[in-house]
């Protein structure tokens, strides 16, 4: 299935009753539904159905009873039109009195249900079914806000890294400290957090684009990657936490196209890959030779089709990370999921547009894709990981396209959540947005944010919010 802007929501539906009564709700064709009686006596034996109005067309064959019958209206074989329809249990339908028509066809496909999604499509008792939208928290959901920094000279976050009981740590870029300015710095995710600079020097055309965290040397201590990119190129920094707590830039690992931000994986050996979408479309990856440095990145032998995007974290049980990602196709603005985990591939389907991101859930085995590309709502999509998987879809209202949309489990329950900042600053989340459970609340900060950064492809905890007054972490209290 796949989701383009829809075109017009219709809310008729067919029902079929316990007594056999054909029900159609408001907004269908010419329709009746009448009980087996046809003047009010009771009538033992008797069925409804509804049958076409043209006698001269050829229709499937209808057997309530799975016995013996007639064609019905019309016998071929001797050229002869019956007025009633026989099965050999001896129940007699006077045609007619039960014509009817389903009326033309309501929708080939989602594109033809605003806000909703097509249910047997083409066929003359197709109809649009209203998607989900999540409404306001009946109850307030605890968080905790700390300011990393706040104030003038806070500097602008730019990632987050740290996964599980590690130490979160943001990037930042022009911070100021005692006087000075440190063009590039890191912090701890914490209440007044002190800056640390650090050695990744910029190009005036160069900007950081993201950060994970890894011991890369083996020597048990917590190291830094940091995504660099211009329009020429990318290549991500190893920063090495020496003894003293500083650290040492190692040799940078160069892609060669522009793309990132670069996404660390944990490997089932005890490996470290490194996979970036270069912005043609390709996924490369670099491996880690366990010292620091990396492998020079190659195209995926995974991935070799261009993709919209991915993302990276646990979809099975196994202590590896696994690789979701949307591949461009079928049709050009579409893209279907595929998923490699330790198994191997696995064609998980799903379709949506090519504009949608994809993330890794909180409750384990479940994957979430969200989609910002229409002004009115964001469209989500959630499913739990598996062959042709059959996704559950929410509809989150808004004014205007969000800046920024991103998925994590931000009060630390086990469940992602979709965290928005719109055109003016504001913030809100989506709790549970994966769940029935969903439901919108608007987080009441009283400032102003342009980004929304998490840990990880989703399935982490927490979010941090830069803007003008500062970095601020929002967790749950």
């Amino acid at each position: 299935m796949h989701y383009r802007r829809p075109m017009a929501l219709k809310t008729w539906l067919w029902n079929l009753g316990a007594a056999g009564t054909v029900v159609a709700a408001a907004g269908c064709g010419p329709a009746v539904a009448l009980p087996g009686d046809t003047d009010g006596s009771d009538t033992e034996g008797t069925d409804t159905v509804i049958l076409p109005t043209d006698p001269g067309t050829e229709t499937e064959p209808f057997d309530t009873h799975n016995d013996t019958y007639t064609d019905t209206y019309y016998d071929t074989n001797n050229d002869t039109y019956y007025d009633t329809y026989n099965d050999s249990d001896n129940y007699n339908y006077d045609t007619d009195y039960y014509d009817t028509d389903y009326g033309s066809v309501e929708c080939y496909g989602d594109e033809d249900c605003e806000l909703g999604e097509c249910v047997d499509p083409g066929e003359p008792w197709s109809y649009c079914e209203a998607l989900p939208i999540p409404q306001p928290c009946a109850d307030e959901v605890a968080l905790e806000l700390a300011w990393v920094r706040q104030g003038e000279g806070s500097g602008t976050a730019v990632g987050v890294a740290g996964r599980g009981d590690e130490t979160q740590t943001v990037v930042l870029l022009g911070v100021d400290v005692d006087g000075g300015s440190l063009p590039v710095a890191v912090a701890a995710v914490e209440a007044d957090a002190v800056a640390q600079g650090v050695p990744v020097t910029l190009a005036k055309s160069e900007q950081v684009t993201g950060l994970e965290q890894a011991d890369l040397d083996g020597d048990l201590d917590l190291d830094l990657l940091v995504s660099v990119r211009d329009e020429a190129g990318m290549r991500v920094v190893p920063l090495l936490r020496q003894d003293d707590g500083t650290f040492l830039a190692g040799a940078d690992i160069v892609f060669e196209a522009p793309g990132g931000p670069a996404t660390l994986r944990r490997l089932a050996d005890g490996g470290l890959q490194l996979l970036a979408r270069l912005d043609s479309g390709l996924l490369f990856e670099a491996s880690s030779l366990g010292d620091g440095t990396f492998a020079p990145p190659a195209s995926s032998a995974w991935a070799t089709e261009p993709i919209a995007d991915f993302a990276v974290g646990p979809l099975d049980i196994a202590a590896s990370d696994d690789v979701l990602a949307a591949v461009l196709g079928p049709e050009e603005g579409l893209s279907s999921l595929e998923a490699l985990i330790d198994g191997g591939d696995l064609p998980v389907g799903v379709e949506g547009n090519a504009t949608r991101e994809v993330f890794v859930d909180a409750w384990l085995g479940h994957f979430i894709t969200v989609d910002t590309s229409f002004d009115d709502f964001t469209y989500v999509q959630t499913a739990m990981l598996g062959v042709n998987a059959s996704p559950a879809q929410v509809l989150v209202q808004q004014q205007t396209a969000p800046r920024t949309a991103v998925v994590t489990d931000v009060d630390g329950d086990g469940a992602s959540d979709l965290v928005s900042i719109d055109d003016a600053g504001g913030v809100s989340v989506v709790f549970q947005v994966s769940r029935t459970e969903a439901c919108t609340r608007d987080l009441d900060i009283k400032s102003v944010f342009d980004t929304a950064l998490i840990p990880g492809s989703g399935s982490e905890s927490g979010v941090v919010l830069s803007g003008p007054d500062g970095v601020l972490a929002v967790r749950g209290g």
